[in-house]
């Protein structure tokens, strides 16, 4: 059986998207018996979530960056705190810190390819001398106005404004 990259994008959508109900519906109970059930505290089971949730984002949407998705994961996760202090059941801020440490988990280890191929080229060779040979180049590059030459003005004189 043959299974295509774009049907396992889809299908890490469809899960993560089912997920993020689950999570929030676990989130925003009165009680959280059904996390209890899976792990040992509330707070193992939001850092579960955030990683797991990082996890099928990163597969989900491989065209974004690492960065972004991190960010969307924790800052969804500040809004559920937020939301379940605001309908009444308190806000715990380590519920939070588990939840963006499982995320940043995610960033970490994936961030560690970089380094691996860096150092497949000449394991001997200095950080100083890797990033610069590094073929992966930033995705937005901003360039600068071009300096105007000496004596030009920048915009054209405004009548009557010579006072």
């Amino acid at each position: 059986m043959r299974i295509e990259v774009g049907t396992v994008n889809k299908l890490s959508r469809v899960a993560m998207v089912v997920g993020a109900l689950t999570y929030a519906y676990w989130t925003l109970a009165a009680t959280s018996e059904p996390i209890r059930g899976f792990l040992a505290g509330a707070d193992a089971a939001q850092f579960a979530a955030g990683f797991g949730m990082t996890v099928l984002a990163y597969v989900g949407f491989p065209r974004r960056r690492r960065t972004d998705l991190t960010k969307t994961v924790i800052l969804a996760s500040a809004l559920l705190e937020i939301l379940r202090y605001l309908i009444g059941h308190g806000c715990d801020p380590f519920n939070f810190a588990a939840g963006a440490t499982g995320s940043l988990a995610v960033l970490a280890t994936s961030g560690i390819e970089r380094f691996r191929s860096l150092t497949r080229a000449d394991p001997n060779q200095t950080f100083s001398m890797a990033y610069p040979n590094d073929r992966r180049k930033p995705r937005y590059v901003f360039k600068r106005a071009p300096k105007p030459a000496p004596g030009v003005p920048l915009a054209p004189p405004i009548p009557g404004a010579d006072l």
